[in-house]
């Protein structure tokens, strides 16, 4: 069977079995204030060092070799993937920084568009407006030419403006 020091936890006290109650409180009076123990933890055993090597069996020479070998290889392969890791790095930071440029272009094309629509609309409208005129301005110089038509001068034979003399060039 255990005993209550071998079933605690290291670093910590077990606990005093012959605790004693405390006294019976009297009607009226406050209890006593009562300070906690000091929490005292033992301290940790210091880590353990390695076992350096055994010297009186050392590696065969082959064995030695593999050993550098597989060491060498191992710090290789740490060396690459460190190398790639920093690539990798510097390339999300990249990808970043151009999918910036890539919205900030996006908006200055969107801006783009919503100008030249309004531009369009711009011109459609002074088109509508151009033609409007024009068909105002040849009702004008029919107007005039049925006037002039209509009206002999005073010791005149009657002749017809020409047609290009009367519109805006």
């Amino acid at each position: 069977m255990k005993t209550k020091a071998a079933i605690s936890r290291p670093g910590l006290r077990p606990l005093p079995l012959d605790r004693q109650e405390p006294p019976p409180l009297v009607q009226g009076a406050l209890p006593p204030v009562q300070e906690p123990p000091p929490l005292v933890e033992e301290p940790a055993p210091a880590p353990e060092e390695p076992a350096p090597a055994p010297e009186e069996h050392p590696l065969p020479d082959y064995r030695q070799k593999q050993v550098e070998a597989g060491l060498a290889y191992h710090q290789q392969v740490q060396a690459e993937r460190d190398e790639l890791k920093h690539k990798l790095d510097e390339s999300e930071r990249s990808l970043a920084g151009m999918k910036i440029q890539i919205d900030s272009l996006l908006g200055i094309v969107s801006m783009m568009e919503e100008t030249i629509k309004t531009y369009r609309a711009e011109r459609d409208q002074t088109v509508r407006l151009a033609a409007k005129l024009e068909v105002a301005m040849e009702n004008i110089y029919s107007l005039a030419q049925k006037a002039v038509d209509a009206m002999p001068l005073a010791g005149q034979p009657r002749t017809p403006l020409p047609p290009n003399e009367l519109r805006p060039s």
